[in-house]
């Protein structure tokens, strides 16, 4: 019961009906990292997805000269490793890495494959995550092919306007 509770807070799985949650629940196993322990390793080959119930991890490559870019920085409810189970090769796109003490939730890619076959509403919610996925590395991809370092800055100050303005602006009180 308590995984069912865990996933029910992962946003991918919060529509999904009881029963799909349970039939998920069943192919998932615990998993505890402490800081600094890698999880998965860039290039090896894909054993699981992954959902963070407690902690941080963070996601990054390393290029051949040992230059590292960190991609994400994951907290509660949010996954990864989720399209490896799916690639013909299924190969892990990146290394993620234990920020502070993490739980995760693991559902082998073997038990994943299974699950979207036999599962059309998790089939539906893992796409819809694949779709925002490409959507957001789309939009990424242009800003960093199609834009000026001028360019890109000004809309990271854009976008950020608003959150900049709230931490700034008086209260009413005062």
């Amino acid at each position: 019961m308590y995984k069912r509770q865990v996933l029910r807070t992962v946003p991918l799985f919060a529509d999904l009906s009881d029963e799909a949650l349970a039939r998920l629940a069943g192919a998932t196993i615990r998993r505890t990292y402490a800081p600094g322990r890698t999880v998965i390793v860039e290039g090896a080959p894909c054993r699981a997805a992954y959902f963070v119930a407690e902690g941080q991890v963070r996601v990054f490559r390393t290029s051949s000269g040992g230059r590292q870019q960190v991609l994400a920085q994951l907290g509660p409810g949010q996954g990864f490793n989720t399209v490896p189970p799916f690639l013909p090769h299924g190969l892990n796109h990146a290394t993620v890495q234990a920020v502070t003490p993490v739980v995760l939730y693991a559902v082998p890619a073997d038990a994943l494959r299974r699950l979207v076959a036999e599962c059309p509403e998790l089939a539906l919610a893992l796409l819809q995550d694949f779709a925002d996925r490409l959507d957001h590395l789309t939009n990424l991809v242009e800003d960093l092919s199609l834009r000026t370092v001028r360019g890109r800055l000004a809309r990271f100050l854009l976008d950020h306007a608003e959150a900049c303005l709230l931490y700034t602006s008086p209260s009413p009180r005062d």
